[in-house]
Parts: structure tokens; sequence; C-alpha cells
């Protein structure tokens, strides 16, 4: 009898530790009341160029600390083949509306290159030509 005791205290101390090991979200943590969505226009500069520029006259108030990724992609059979692995520009601040940029050694010549920017929402540029 004394063995069935010992049993079921080791099980109720063990639910009452699984009971109190449950996550709680943490409630410091500022969370925005709304996604804010700000697709702005991109512009890849001329030809031999480094820089790409984006519209930031209608950044919103709530963006102008938001920080944004560019990374180069291809439109191809209704895909955008961004390329994740090698981003053109992190943590670039939008209020900037201009980055420069370095075209990576593994790009192919190709007419059907993209630029996507990636803040809280995302925009591709027009495409353009890689010679």
């Amino acid at each position: 009898m004394q063995f069935n005791a010992i049993a079921i205290f080791f099980l109720l101390s063990t639910i009452a530790r699984l009971v109190f090991a449950i996550p709680v979200p943490d409630q410091s943590v500022h969370r925005p009341n709304k996604l804010i969505v700000y697709n702005p226009s991109i512009k890849p500069d001329s030809i031999g160029s480094t820089w790409v520029a984006w519209e930031t006259s209608d950044l919103p108030e709530e963006e102008k600390n938001g920080t944004a990724t560019l990374l180069l992609g291809r439109l191809e059979n209704g895909s955008e083949n961004l390329d994740v692995y090698y981003p053109l520009a992190t943590n670039v601040p939008l209020s900037d509306g201009q980055v420069t940029i370095k075209v990576p050694k593994h790009c192919e010549p190709k007419s059907n290159y993209i630029i996507a920017l990636l803040g809280d929402s995302g925009n591709i540029s027009n495409m353009f030509s890689i010679i």
C-alpha cells in the first residue's frame, strides 16, 4: 500500500511540474496594434551603377525607423526566384531611399532580373538586365 502512495505522489508532482512549465507570453514585449504595409516604387539606376533607390515621400510615420532587406531575383515561370542566400543589402533604413550594392559575381547575363525590397511587406522592381 505504501508503494502505491509513493507512486501517486510522484505522479502528481510530475503533473504539477508539467503544468507550471507551460510558457507564458512575455507581456513586456511591445507589439504593434496593426501591421503597417509600405510598398515603395523601386528604381534600379542606369547601366553600370551599383545603387538602388526607392520612393520615400509616402513613407508612413510608423515606418520612419523601419529597415529592409534587398534581394536579387529573376522572373521565370511565374516565380520571382529570389536569392535569399546572398542578400544585396540587409538592415537598410527605409527612410534612406537608396542603398549602394554590388552585383554578385555568380550572376549570369540575363534580362529578367528584379530587385525585391522586403520590410514588413515586399515589393519588386521592374525587370532589368545584367550584362
